[in-house]
């Protein structure tokens, strides 16, 4: 007998997504409106090294002035929007697969997290997020008083 993982939500999901194609493929209208109003949650790469966490955040074709990072409470919140493109009709088609609209991504950031030292930088449609961390208290040693 097999193990299986069970994941009531998977047939739901691709049900939902199943019905978003066809509104999408079809002639109704409709999946443009639908594509507009999706949030979308952009795909984010976490990794310690011995003195800082980086992220790096996959956001083509977003502005740095589109994008708002705001740390509070040793929460990291990233949030912006992903503005529609204009696309061109050809042969009576159109099809538009990337996600456009609002995301919202937030990280606790652990307690070696440095909140004074964090720095960001957008190339190439990834975003990189560079959290130093906390210099490490040396142990001192206490004397006892006779």
């Amino acid at each position: 007998m097999s193990l299986r993982l069970y994941q009531p939500n998977t047939l739901l999901n691709r049900l939902h997504d199943e019905i978003g194609r066809m509104f999408d493929e079809g002639d109704l209208g409709i999946g443009e409106l639908t594509a507009a109003s999706n949030v979308w949650s952009p795909a984010v790469d976490i990794q310690e090294e011995e003195n800082r966490y980086l992220l790096h955040v996959d956001l083509p074709g977003v502005k740095a002035e589109d994008i708002d990072i705001t740390l509070e409470h040793g929460v990291l919140t990233l949030q912006g929007t992903r503005k529609l493109v204009s696309t061109e009709e050809k042969s009576g088609y159109r099809r538009v697969e990337r996600m456009r609209g609002r995301f919202v991504r937030s990280f606790a950031l652990p307690d070696t997290a440095d909140n004074e030292k964090v720095d960001a930088r957008l190339s190439e449609g990834v975003l990189e997020i560079v959290i130093d961390k906390k210099e490490r208290a040396k142990p001192r040693k206490i004397s006892i008083k006779h």
